[in-house]
């Protein structure tokens, strides 16, 4: 039986509770729109402290371990409410249990899919001490596997576990899952975007600030807005295919893995782009 089949039959018969209404949905959403944008505001001053040491000491900086502490910390912000209404708010009637690590049938497919793994994870790190991979291209790769890994878990895996309790149709969990990515995340970008605007219409002598201005004199704007797009569409679209690959493997690792290697690929290739 394939992984969809099984959710077919599991999606219509594990939860037999009290239908929530849309409204508790909704604020469901709003509630975690509110931690994204703490989750992103944050990361504006991560960034900010990364530039003001690669700033002082220039091609040979390194990124601090602590760093990518206080990321990780930030994405967890979002699961926090989301996590409270799982343990809260009871399990499925019948909940199955699926493998978080992607399984075949095949103990060679196996061993090859986990020798792959282990290889993206080797990989960048002996780029990285050989200086052609910088600790730079790595937290931001770092920042990228979290945005995915976070998106489908929220949305996807979370949101589908929501849309069940509404007892929507099966076909929601395609299109309400993908609305509430893509509503919630435009609604957290404009608001950090336009928090940033406002700060930087004052004196604040935020790091971050202070080095896009100086990015943004000696870069050409054409070019730079034209990369941005790019960089933001490729985002967009491995945010979006991953969720939907989640929706028919039910598997956060097939989802996330392939869709992250080709956006931070194309990310990469945008950057070098002269």
């Amino acid at each position: 039986m394939t992984a969809e089949k099984q959710y077919v039959d599991d999606y219509a018969n594990v939860y037999r509770g009290k239908t929530w209404p849309i409204s508790k949905i909704i604020s469901i959403m709003a509630i975690i729109c509110a931690t994204m944008i703490i989750r992103d505001i944050g990361m504006i001053f991560v960034y900010g402290s990364i530039y003001d040491k690669f700033a002082l000491d220039g091609a040979k900086a390194t990124v601090s371990f602590m760093s990518y502490v206080v990321m990780v910390l930030l994405y967890l912000v979002p699961f926090i409410y989301p996590a409270i209404v799982r343990i809260t708010s009871g399990a499925y009637f019948d909940e199955p249990e699926n493998s978080l690590l992607p399984s075949f049938n095949s103990k060679a497919l196996n061993i090859v899919m986990y020798a792959l793994i282990v290889i993206f994870g080797i990989i960048p790190v002996m780029l990285c001490m050989t200086g052609i991979f910088t600790t730079a291209y790595m937290f931001v790769a770092f920042n990228l596997a979290l945005m995915l890994l976070s998106t489908v878990v929220l949305f996807y895996y979370f949101g589908t576990y929501i849309l069940q309790r509404t007892k929507m149709g099966l076909a929601s969990k395609y299109v309400a899952t993908s609305a509430f990515m893509v509503v919630t995340s435009v609604v957290a970008f404009a608001v950090t975007a336009l928090f940033v605007a406002v700060l930087s219409l004052t004196d604040s002598n935020i790091a971050l600030l202070t080095h896009m201005k100086r990015f943004l004199e000696s870069w050409n704007l054409v070019d730079f807005i034209i990369k941005a797009i790019c960089m933001f569409v490729t985002i967009a679209l491995a945010t979006l295919v991953s969720g939907l690959i989640y929706n028919y493997s039910q598997n956060i690792i097939y989802s996330v893995i392939p869709t992250f290697a080709l956006s931070y690929a194309n990310i990469i290739l945008f950057q070098r782009v002269k």
